[in-house]
């Protein structure tokens, strides 16, 4: 039992590292690139557009 809750939080973690990795990398890709890596899932991509979004907005608030 609990080694499919452990599996589920890796596979989240690994999602969350992904996101966070193109995150880091946006300024040099465009969506089409990221939409041709097909290590990306969907739930990636739209972490990714969300934390877009997040960062638009946060940059707004500060200026």
């Amino acid at each position: 039992m609990w080694k499919t809750a452990h599996n589920r939080q890796r596979s989240a973690q690994k999602e969350e590292g992904i996101a966070h990795k193109i995150q880091g990398n946006a300024h040099k890709t465009d969506a089409r690139a990221l939409e041709r890596q097909p290590l990306l899932t969907q739930s990636c991509l739209l972490t990714y557009t969300k934390y877009k979004i997040v960062i638009k907005y946060d940059k707004q608030l500060k200026t």
